[in-house]
């Protein structure tokens, strides 16, 4: 599908492109190898054997065994994108945010992260500095409105609907979109959203930020 602003879920969702010349890729990207590559499972919030398992920084930046990369510069490479977007739900011109960059993930043998939501903020981001689509596991977000009985009755209509088309995703279970390196997702907090286990050579980095509204 094309960038742009449109509808998930009859979530409001925002989706384009970051230009990887306009902040410190290439050493962010250095430092959470290096990371990475000192331990495979950092800060793993899962007791489930078969939960998340994955590298990721979040509530762990105080870590003297990990080196911590300055999202400075990518942060504000975030700014336009999400005025665009906020200026597509009639907010008040007036509106204040801010905007944090709260996570690092990297994986590449095990991809697995379990569904979740933002709980602190009106609005996340997902930015995926490096990614191979041929490779690694997209973003899966979660349809709010999928539980047993409404199921039940959108099932009828499935095999009359084309379900590839976005319009239709409320009346999907989920919704995974075609990704590529430098794409940037934002959309609401509540969204759950997840990733499914896709064993890879290739490594898989992606950044969260969170945007609060004042």
């Amino acid at each position: 599908m094309k960038d742009g602003f449109h509808l998930l879920f009859g979530l409001p969702v925002f989706k384009t492109k970051i230009n990887p010349n306009e902040y410190n890729k290439k050493d962010i990207v250095e430092i959470i190898d290096n990371n990475f590559k000192k331990e495979k499972e950092r800060n793993v919030w899962s007791t489930d054997p078969w939960g998340t398992k994955i590298h990721q920084s979040l509530h762990d930046d105080n870590n003297k065994n990990f080196q911590t990369p300055d999202y400075t510069f990518v942060a504000k490479t975030y700014v336009k994108p999400l005025q665009d977007y906020l200026s597509q739900l009639n907010l008040k011109r007036d509106i204040k945010f801010n905007l944090k960059v709260i996570n690092y993930t990297a994986s590449n043998f095990q991809s697995l992260m379990e569904p979740h939501l933002h709980g602190n903020s009106e609005f996340s981001m997902i930015h995926y500095i490096k990614f191979d689509k041929n490779e690694n596991a997209p973003t899966t977000f979660l349809n709010p409105y999928n539980f047993f009985g409404y199921n039940v009755r959108m099932e009828l209509l499935s095999n009359k609907m084309n379900l590839k088309n976005l319009q239709n995703s409320w009346n999907m279970e989920e919704w995974v979109y075609d990704t590529e390196e430098d794409d940037l997702i934002i959309f609401p907090a509540v969204l759950k959203h997840m990733v499914k286990n896709k064993d890879s050579n290739k490594l898989r980095i992606t950044l969260a930020a969170d945007v609060e509204i004042f």
